[in-house]
């Protein structure tokens, strides 16, 4: 296997361009439009040619008048997004978006349709916005390949095949190259080519096509530094581009396979979306399938239409099927509801009327892993449709000219030695709210958006402030810094406003606070490159020495959803956020007297129909040392809703009694203890001593089997089967509290025991039998009910 030095190129470049030829004309021309002359020394020899160095600002508006046609405004880095937009930040930088009132961004719903004028290239230059071009009528190949010597050998291949190009660089040695599509072709759909190159990193070559756009002008969302050009494609026209067939296409992504296996010394290759019939299914990692969450799967399913012209048979819309399927594998129920909704949508065609719900479901079980696709077959669909997703040219991971940035790794192991603690005074523990939030640690305080987490932070923060109890507990006299994402200064002074009216004090009072509110920001302290290693922000750093120069007790940051820039459903991205990110912020304040942080946040569905109150991942609860949930009170069916109750749970707490709360009533913008307020807390805790929770364990699984029975769904044994029955126990309001590990040991000793075993668990409509784990007494008559 050639070492990556060594490897050879298909085509030599040696720093020109046959697309660069010069034109035939004078440095300058008198009359001509008012960015004539940037284009000249674009297109200029002798001391006016532009080199790879130079980097030169072409009006948009000269893009239009080159031929580039197929223009659209992308939302430049760090734009403010508008409230109700579906952007995410990470989208800043890469995807369609127009500016809207107040200087706020939304998403360009028809940017696929929509047909530019020049007016409008110069608009976008006017908002700053990046410049994108569609690729349906100028296809652009991707080389998102990070070694120097392999993208020279899949570039003098291209050149070869496809014809020279000028090259786009955003972040080296990464680069694009822009073709036109030949006469009488019809647009093409994207291909991409993964491989691993001889140090086992993995690289990408992508020909984009209809439904996706580039950017060809603007900054860079990583470099933070404009994109440059080998050529200027502006310096020519879009006339003057190579042309390209499918054919070519077709022979360049064959020819590259067989090259970067030979020439390159490359492995693990494989390609998507050649039409090609995949053999092999079991050979597919079924987890690279997977949609980044199940929010975003539904979105992106939402822009497809269920027609007969993009699902003209019954094996295309078993296809999308499959894919929503393998997308969602993390949590087959919300995606079957996924798939239900999408499935009904169809109107039917000449011979049925539309689907039948109950086959809609009876094919949704017949469709059986391994699947050969998935997400990223549902994202590209979406995006022909409009869904907001990125070009996938932009990695995750910093420029090396930013890494010296981050602080280097501390590898020592330190060795603590037990027996130096003899005759020492064990610690007493501290708490900024005894019972509730510990010194030196992470809390959270979960609850759903607009129930007033933030007003209980705001209460918290002014009682700390001013000594003052808070809902009717003593608190630590703290300094505080406030970190505020979703509140302006406006509001935030409105809330201190109430919270100090409550505590008959004044806003002199608050001089040991500072907050900060950044509303419409980019708010994430961390991101993480395609290893999964953790990289600290610039905002991240800021708020450190902000931290260190007001020395705090006690730290807010408002919220997860904003402040965390990783993948919600990776439990070590989100461990290393709240341990790594928050921890060390705490740990900080050991320096002045010790402190907490309190990390507000949403839950997940799943929590909140549990009443767990969690996240959508274990990480989430597992790594905080204190949790909190605030929620309405339950209320019997029919009964009307008390609107200003709430009740806040104490759910966890590593170092007091948990699963302890308070009821409230929400009073002139702040909450009141209020004794009247029914609260859903357990009347008593979990058991602690470990035979008397193992029996408690026992109790609980047995419980939940003949409820699931009762509701038709049966449990297996199998440790990777979706419905693996600890898995959906654990998902039961009964378990809370609970932890899998307990419920698998629960099962165990069931089974050793004899109290459970498997069988049928029930028979459905057609009398099929259902088969699961059952209790012994359990008779097969009772089963067939």
């Amino acid at each position: 296997m050639a070492a990556p030095s060594t490897i050879r190129t298909a085509s030599a470049r040696a720093g020109t361009n046959m697309y660069a030829a010069p034109l035939a004309h004078p440095p300058t021309r008198k009359g001509a439009p008012h960015h004539a002359r940037a284009v000249d020394l674009l297109c200029a020899e002798g001391p006016f040619a532009m080199t790879t160095s130079t980097a030169l600002t072409i009006p948009y508006s000269a893009w239009f008048d080159a031929g580039f046609t197929d223009l659209v405004s992308v939302v430049p880095p760090g734009a403010p997004l508008s409230e109700g937009t579906k952007l995410r930040p990470e989208d800043r930088g890469k995807v369609p978006g127009i500016q809207g009132r107040g200087g706020y961004w939304f998403g360009f719903s028809n940017w696929q349709k929509h047909e530019t004028t020049r007016g409008d290239a110069e608009t976008w230059e006017g908002h700053g916005a990046n410049l994108g071009l569609r690729a349906a009528r100028f296809p652009g190949l991707d080389l998102d390949v990070t070694c120097p010597d392999l993208r020279d050998l899949c570039q003098g291949l291209a050149d070869r095949v496809l014809g020279p190009a000028p090259a786009r660089t955003g972040r080296a040695p990464k680069v694009l190259l822009v073709y036109r599509l030949a006469e009488g072709q019809t647009p093409m759909v994207r291909r991409r080519l993964w491989f691993k190159g001889p140090d086992g990193r993995e690289h990408l070559v992508e020909m984009l096509g209809q439904g996706q756009q580039y950017v060809v002008a603007g900054i860079h969302p990583i470099t933070q530094r404009p994109y440059s050009w080998d050529t200027h494609p502006v310096g020519r026209s879009a006339a003057a581009l190579s042309p390209v067939t499918h054919a070519q296409i077709d022979e360049f992504f064959a020819e590259l396979r067989d090259l970067l296996d030979s020439a390159g010394g490359c492995a693990d290759i494989r390609e998507e979306g050649s039409g090609a019939e995949v053999t092999d299914r079991a050979a597919i990692v079924q987890d690279d399938l997977l949609a980044p969450s199940l929010d975003v799967l539904a979105a992106a399913v939402a822009t497809i239409p269920n027609d007969n012209d993009r699902f003209p048979n019954r094996t295309d819309y078993l296809r999308m099927g499959c894919a929503i399927k393998a997308a969602g594998a993390d949590d087959p129920d919300r995606a079957m509801e996924v798939w239900e909704e999408w499935a009904q949508r169809w109107e039917g065609n000449a011979t049925v009327a539309g689907n039948d719900p109950v086959e809609v479901v009876s094919d949704w079980e017949r469709m059986k892993p391994p699947f050969e696709v998935g997400w990223g077959y549902v994202r590209d669909v979406a995006q022909e449709h409009g869904f907001p997703v990125a070009a996938g040219e932009f990695p995750d991971e910093l420029p090396d000219d930013l890494m010296e940035l981050l602080p280097e790794e501390d590898d020592e192991l330190e060795l603590i030695d037990p027996t130096q603690w003899e005759g020492v005074p064990i610690p007493e523990r501290e708490w900024i709210v005894p019972g509730w939030l510990p010194v030196g640690y992470v809390g959270a305080l979960y609850g759903d958006g607009g129930l007033g987490k933030t007003i209980l932070a705001v209460m918290l923060a002014v009682a700390s402030v001013t000594e003052k109890k808070w809902l009717g507990m003593d608190v630590r006299k703290c300094r505080v810094v406030g970190l505020f994402c979703e509140d302006e200064a406006n509001e935030l002074h409105r809330r201190m406003g109430d919270s100090l009216a409550h505590y008959g004090c004044t806003f002199k009072d608050l001089s040991g606070m500072k907050l900060i509110s950044r509303v419409a920001k980019d708010n994430a302290l961390c991101v993480f490159d395609r290893d999964g290693k953790l990289l600290e922000t610039k905002l991240y750093k800021k708020l450190i020495g902000a931290i260190n120069m007001v020395q705090p007790n006690l730290v807010i940051i408002d919220t997860a959803a904003d402040t965390f820039g990783g993948n919600e459903n990776i439990r070590t991205e989100v461990r290393l956020f709240i341990s790594r990110i928050l921890g060390n912020i705490a740990r900080l304040m050991d320096q002045w007297g010790g402190g907490a942080v309190l990390l507000l946040a949403h839950p997940s569905r799943d929590g909140m129909a549990t009443g767990r109150g969690d996240g959508g991942n274990t990480a989430w609860n597992n790594t905080v040392r204190a949790r909190w949930y605030l929620t309405r009170p339950d209320v019997d069916k029919g009964s009307a809703v008390d609107r200003d109750a709430r009740v806040l749970q104490n759910k966890k707490a590593n170092y007091a009694a948990s699963e302890t709360g308070v009821n409230l009533r929400w009073r002139a913008g702040v909450f009141e203890v209020d004794d009247d307020v029914l609260a859903d807390v357990p009347e008593t805790p979990l058991p602690t001593d470990r035979a008397e929770r193992a029996s408690y364990a026992d109790k609980v699984f047995l419980d939940a089997l003949g409820q699931l029975r009762a509701q038709k769904r049966n449990t297996s044994d199998g440790k990777t089967a979706i419905n693996y029955a600890p898995k959906m126990i654990r998902t039961l309001p009964a378990a809370a509290g609970l932890s899998f590990r307990e419920l698998e040991d629960a099962k165990d000793r069931l089974f050793n025991a004899g109290v459970i075993k498997n069988g049928v668990v029930f028979r459905d409509e057609r009398r099929k039998p259902r088969s699961g784990i059952v209790l012994s007494a359990w008779e097969e008559g009772a089963a067939k009910a």
